[in-house]
C-alpha cells in the first residue's frame, strides 16, 4: 500500500506515519511538507497512491489543492483531511469537498490516539463499501488498517 501525507509541521507528520507503519509491513508512505508538493508527487508517480491525507492549512499550498486536484482529474484515489480545523470550516473553504461520496474524509486531530483508530476503522470500511459498490478491487491495504485499528482500540 502506498500513502501520501502531506503535513507542515514534521513531528505530527512522523507521528501519524509511524501509525501507519506499524499496522502494515512493507507500507510506503511519501511525506511532503505543502498541497504543492503533494501533487507533484501525485503527478510524479502517475496518481499512484492508494490513499492520500492530508492537513488543511500549510505555508505554500493548502490541502485544498491535492483536494481539487483529485476531484478534478477524475481519480478514485481516496483523501483524507487529518486537521485540526472544524469540519465546518473545511467545508466553507474547499471548493470540492466532500464531493465523491464514499472517497472523502475528515479526521479531527486530537492527540487521542483511540479516537483515530477507531475513527480510521470507520473510514477504511467506508473506502472498502465504496470500492464492492464501484465493482472494483479496494487495495489490499484497507482490510488490513481497518481490522489492525479494530484490534488496538482499547
Amino acid at each position: 500500500m502506498k500513502i501520501l501525507f502531506a503535513e507542515d509541521n514534521q513531528d505530527i507528520r512522523e507521528f501519524y506515519c509511524s501509525l501507519f507503519s506499524e499496522c502494515i509491513p512493507g507500507i510506503q508512505i511519501v511525506e511532503v511538507e505543502n498541497g504543492k508538493n503533494g501533487i507533484a508527487e501525485l503527478l510524479k508517480r502517475n496518481n499512484s497512491f492508494d490513499l492520500v491525507i492530508t492537513d488543511y492549512f500549510m505555508p505554500n499550498g493548502h490541502g485544498d489543492l491535492i483536494c481539487n486536484y483529485l476531484y478534478k482529474t477524475g481519480s478514485n484515489i481516496p483523501f483524507i483531511y487529518l486537521t485540526a480545523r472544524p469540519y465546518e470550516e473545511i467545508m466553507t473553504k474547499t471548493t470540492f469537498f466532500p464531493m465523491r461520496k464514499g472517497l472523502d474524509h475528515y479526521l479531527k486531530k486530537s492527540g487521542n490516539v483511540n479516537n483515530f483508530y477507531h475513527k480510521m476503522h470507520d473510514i477504511c470500511l467506508s473506502i472498502i463499501n465504496y470500492y464492492k459498490e464501484s465493482n472494483m478491487s479496494a487495495p489490499d491495504g484497507f482490510p488490513q488498517i481497518s481490522e489492525y485499528f479494530l484490534q488496538t482500540i482499547k
